[in-house]
């Protein structure tokens, strides 16, 4: 792309109106967010790098909108990927500016009575932090990249003790969801609630032989598009030395193994938001010649977890098409990382492409 086409992009995108649907209800959350309903048609007047859009709605109201929560007309869609491509490559090309002006999405009750020491890096939307790791991108073999859940899970912020921890209520000395009055007591409603099986990953890209893999493993967490919605989870991965791009996980696990080791998960959200699905990357802790060690991802997938009506999805086996593109963008999110349509394509798809291969259903009362 020449720099000519690159600022024509640009000014196709600089006034630009669209008018979008909203897939969800959304209230604000700040001052300058607009609030909006489900089927509410607004006008799109201006872009923001960090996925909040300026809108306006039909009584003139204005404000910001998350992005995620629009379904995008095709034309404006293959526009801003266009843009996106654009500003990629200026950003493998230029230093990273730690200034940038991005919208903080952590939110207060997630962040009630913890003491987190990288609140900025945390509050960040993950395309920034992919950016920032871009840095390192060098050191690693091609087709390889950092693995962003790997380094967020260094911080106690996605342990899973801070999702199951209680939490105090308003006053600060008690809690909102432990009572001694057995009168107060009543279950929380849980809006999603399913059981995840791991079953394999076939055609893992593997590195050069510099690089001395240690172990194979899948970094998986809730996700709406553009940021974490709840903590990492880690499943480790079954291999051989003959066949190293095939990774299998434990269906059954004794008292004795990890959790790490189980290829079982149950999952469970409060969140509906329309884009809300679950993250996977392919992750490889390594070591080199040099006596460097660290982790690298060799690629992530997306799979939604709601239809198109917001209802949980049915019991099925995925085929999930691992991306190997630049991750965290809202528009990858639009979807699940599904193979191509057609028969042939499908097939081509199964026998040369990575996929992770997984069954979602409904769990087992005596299961919970």
């Amino acid at each position: 792309m020449t720099v000519t086409d690159g600022e024509n992009k640009e000014d196709d995108l600089q006034g630009l109106t669209f008018i979008c649907e909203a897939l969800h209800d959304f209230k604000a959350e700040e001052e300058n967010d607009l609030s909006f309903e489900q089927g509410e048609l607004l006008t799109v007047t201006g872009l923001r790098s960090d996925g909040w859009w300026e809108a306006k709605n039909d009584e003139g109201a204005t404000g910001l909108v998350p992005s995620t929560f629009f379904k995008i007309p095709d034309h404006i869609k293959s526009m801003l990927e266009g843009h996106l491509e654009l500003e990629n490559g200026r950003k493998l090309n230029s230093s990273i500016d730690s200034k940038s002006p991005f919208r903080k999405i952590i939110s207060d009750e997630s962040i009630d009575n913890l003491s987190i020491t990288e609140e900025t890096d945390i509050s960040k939307p993950l395309m920034d932090q992919f950016s920032q790791l871009t840095v390192n991108q060098e050191l690693l073999p091609e087709g390889f990249r950092s693995s962003i859940l790997f380094e967020m899970q260094k911080s106690s912020f996605y342990n899973l003790g801070n999702f199951m921890a209680p939490k105090l209520d308003e006053t600060g000395i008690s809690f909102k969801d432990i009572h001694y009055e057995k009168t107060l007591l009543k279950p929380n409603a849980t809006l999603l609630q399913k059981k995840i099986n791991l079953i394999a990953v076939r055609q893992v890209p593997e590195p050069s032989n510099d690089f001395i893999v240690k172990s194979r493993h899948i970094r998986m967490c809730f996700h709406d598009g553009n940021k974490v919605l709840s903590n990492i989870h880690t499943v480790k991965a079954k291999w051989s030395k003959s066949t190293p791009k095939l990774w299998m996980f434990n269906s059954k696990i004794t008292t004795k193994d990890s959790c790490t080791e189980d290829g079982e998960i149950f999952i469970k959200s409060n969140q509906c938001v329309p884009t809300l699905g679950i993250l996977f990357e392919l992750c490889m802790s390594y070591g080199d010649l040099k006596g460097t060690s660290g982790e690298m991802c060799a690629g992530w997938a997306f799979m939604k977890l709601l239809n198109d009506s917001g209802e949980p999805i049915k019991s099925k086996t995925n085929i999930l098409k691992v991306q190997n593109t630049q991750p965290f963008t809202a528009y990858f999110f639009r979807k699940d990382s599904q193979g191509s349509s057609g028969f042939f394509k499908k097939i081509k798809d199964k026998q040369k492409l990575p996929r992770i291969v997984i069954s979602i259903c409904d769990p087992m009362i005596e299961s919970l």
